[in-house]
């Protein structure tokens, strides 16, 4: 019985392994030098964003100029995330070091 599990479960593992592969390959390359740097979604500026979307989308002007608020919008957003993000970092870094400089202090004092 304990066999029989082992070489299903094994069975499944590689399945799932070969799909991943499978995935990996298929998946579309980076095309620009600075896709290839940053990824494929990597950051655009608001300007860049709104000409890919007049692009894909075929974009009047009187439709790029509605786009280009929510586009603003969506960007501060981002960038509130990511200055909320770094300080908690800098809090967590902070923690880190004041526990650090007891354990030594306390180390000291019993030395």
């Amino acid at each position: 019985m304990r066999t029989l599990f082992t070489a299903g479960l094994t069975g499944m593992l590689a399945l799932g392994m070969t799909g991943i592969a499978m995935a990996q390959e298929n998946a579309p390359q980076p095309q620009g030098p600075n896709q290839a740097r940053q990824g494929i979604h990597g950051p655009r500026s608001i300007d860049q964003e709104l000409d890919h979307l007049t692009k894909d989308l075929e974009l009047t002007p009187n439709q790029q100029k509605q786009i280009r608020p929510l586009l603003e919008q969506h960007h501060d957003r981002i960038q509130d995330c990511s200055t909320t993000i770094q300080g908690s970092h800098a809090e967590t870094a902070a923690r880190r070091s004041t526990r650090s400089a007891t354990k030594r202090t306390t180390k000291l004092k019993r030395s």
